[in-house]
Parts: C-alpha cells; sequence; structure tokens
C-alpha cells in the first residue's frame, strides 16, 4: 500500500473520538467522512481540491480570489508583473479558508500539510488546463503568527 505522508490521522481529534465513543479502533477514513459530511459539503470540497481558474490580462488566476478593482490596482503597483499580481491574488492564507474552525488545541500541522496538499492538487489541476505553462508554487508557514499560506504564479 502507498500512502500519503501528509495524511496522518492522529492529528484528527474528530477521528481519534469518534473511534473511541463507536469502540471502532479500526474506522476508516472513509467511515468516518459518512457519518461526518454529505453530499453538498464533500461537493463543495471538490471546489477547494480542484478549484476554478481565469485568465485575465496573461495572469492565471483563483476564480474565488479575483476581483476586477483589487486585480487592477495590483496591476498597477506592480506594472503588469504577471508573477507578482499571480503571487498576491493566488495568496491564500489557510486558517482564511475555516473561519469558524475551533482551534484550541488542535495541531498546527493538520493545517501545514493540509497547506500541502492543496498545492499538490492545485498543481495537477493547473498542469491538466494549462499543459504549456511552467507554474511555481509558494508555501510558507508562521504558526505563531498567521498559519501556513500557499500561493503559485506561472514563467
Amino acid at each position: 500500500m502507498k500512502n500519503n505522508n501528509l495524511f496522518d490521522l492522529t492529528m484528527l481529534h474528530g477521528y481519534k473520538k469518534m473511534k473511541s465513543e463507536l469502540g471502532k479502533p479500526d474506522l476508516r477514513i472513509w467511515e468516518y467522512l459518512n457519518y461526518k459530511a454529505d453530499f453538498e459539503l464533500a461537493f463543495v470540497f471538490s471546489k477547494l481540491f480542484w478549484p476554478d481558474f481565469m485568465q485575465v490580462d496573461g495572469c492565471i488566476l483563483l476564480v474565488e480570489q479575483y476581483d476586477p478593482k483589487s486585480f487592477e490596482m495590483w496591476k498597477q503597483k506592480f506594472n503588469g508583473d504577471c508573477k507578482k499580481i499571480e503571487s498576491i491574488i493566488n495568496h491564500i492564507h489557510i486558517y482564511d479558508l475555516f473561519l469558524n474552525c475551533e482551534t484550541e488545541g488542535f495541531d498546527i500541522t493538520l493545517l501545514e500539510n493540509l497547506g500541502q496538499i492543496l498545492l499538490k492538487c492545485w498543481g495537477c489541476a493547473l498542469r491538466e488546463l494549462f499543459p504549456d505553462k511552467q507554474f511555481h508554487f509558494q508555501y510558507s508557514t508562521e504558526p505563531e503568527e498567521y498559519g501556513p499560506t500557499i500561493s503559485f504564479y506561472h514563467e
């Protein structure tokens, strides 16, 4: 069995709690999803892991991050430099995707790994949609400040 080393179930407090409550030490992750999620939530999360992209004036942007006024401001500030514009507009703080989550006592590694997994998924989506372009992915984390951030730009 090949395993994604970023996917560590020991970080999931709810998963561990459910295993204990159900008396199922071998609870599989899809069983956990069966208890916790529904069709709509799964469908919406698919757009997080495989988002929509758009091209604007040569820049490749996450649709969810695009705002015409903001784009024009960054375009002027960076003199049309797509790398810089893309890096700013496609910049995501993982915390911002989950503003209503309880963060007390959780392992920051969970968000750090989620950021890495998102970049891998976005890379696949971008290569499929834009096979002639080369993308660069940026990842950083500041656990004491605002956690992991991800972004990308193309050459």
